[in-house]
């Protein structure tokens, strides 16, 4: 192992996606004297930026910070041009519409057969971590060889990470907890009291954890850094784009940037089933919305009397 983290330490970083997280992973790893290179699908992002060929070339690990449904597009430019021992990293949380795959279910059928992934999850909000301020990730591998080098990355920085062996588990925590926080942002919208939020996130958790046992995993993965950490770092945070998707909805009707929240929940209701889904009254609320278009303010009013 000490020759491969020798070598992450010692060459190049590329991160794919220069939008807030990417810049922001860029700006820890810089502190570092770790040589990043930054490369986004719009040039005007990254000053005087390599073509995706010169970006790549030679590089330890890859950072794809784009969203989930950009994703399939992303790796069909990368692929070909992966150095094969380079450990792809993906921070995308949510499912792709047209297969229904979480990240974990896509990536092995968009990378090279032998070559090292990882996720990279948690209540990691960007603007926070520009700030040098604290945030927590789980990297969710295998391979334990990969998290450890992966780990030395952020050693001595304000992200703190931990591993999870179960990249499935932690691929549905990422997307549970975005389509549960754009919930949160419609209850701000509604101009809900702390104290109904507070029973919202507690209800919206206790789904979590019942539809994590439903798909066959440990309920500890939803509890952990991964879901109920990052769903609450998300759903209350006025940075979180899941959130302030959810206030919009309510405050005008619709909103003009994408979610992967939203994106994502038509594909966990079809994962799910419809009569799975109505057995869990803030998701079954959810889809109501934001699928079939249900006020809001009556949906929730419905959700919360329990009627």
């Amino acid at each position: 192992m000490g020759s491969i983290l020798g070598a992450i330490m010692s060459k190049a970083v590329a991160i794919i996606g220069a939008g807030e997280i990417g810049r922001a992973i860029a700006s820890i790893l810089r502190r570092k004297k770790i040589s990043v290179r930054l490369w986004d699908v719009d040039p005007a992002k990254v000053r005087g930026m390599k073509p995706i060929k010169e970006t790549l070339a030679g590089t330890t690990a890859v950072f794809l910070c784009v969203p989930s449904w950009v994703l399939r597009a992303a790796l069909r430019n990368v692929r070909p041009l992966l150095p094969r021992t380079a450990v792809v990293v993906v921070l995308s949380k949510g499912m792709e519409g047209k297969s229904k795959k979480t990240v974990a279910e896509l990536l092995p059928d968009l990378l090279p057969p032998r070559q090292k992934w990882a996720l990279l999850s948690g209540p990691m909000l960007a603007e926070e971590l520009e700030q040098r301020r604290l945030g927590a990730g789980v990297i969710a591998t295998a391979n334990r060889e990969v998290f450890q080098t992966l780990a030395t990355l952020f050693r001595g920085t304000p992200l703190k990470v931990e591993w999870s062996k179960n990249p499935s588990a932690v691929a549905w925590a990422g997307v549970l907890k975005n389509v549960y926080a754009v919930g949160l942002g419609i209850a701000d919208g509604l101009e809900w009291s702390w104290n109904a939020k507070g029973w919202f996130a507690a209800k919206a958790l206790e789904e979590m954890h019942e539809i994590f046992d439903h798909l066959g995993f440990h309920a500890v993965h939803a509890a952990g850094v991964a879901g109920a950490a990052d769903f609450l770092a998300t759903g209350f945070s006025p940075y979180s784009r899941n959130r302030e998707f959810g206030e919009r909805i309510v405050s005008r009707g619709e909103c003009e940037f994408k979610s992967e929240g939203c994106i994502s929940l038509p594909s966990v209701v079809a994962r799910l089933g419809a009569k799975t889904v109505r057995r869990f009254p803030v998701l079954h609320a959810l889809s109501s919305v934001l699928i079939h278009h249900t006020d809001a303010r009556k949906t929730f009013t419905k959700l919360f009397s329990g009627a």
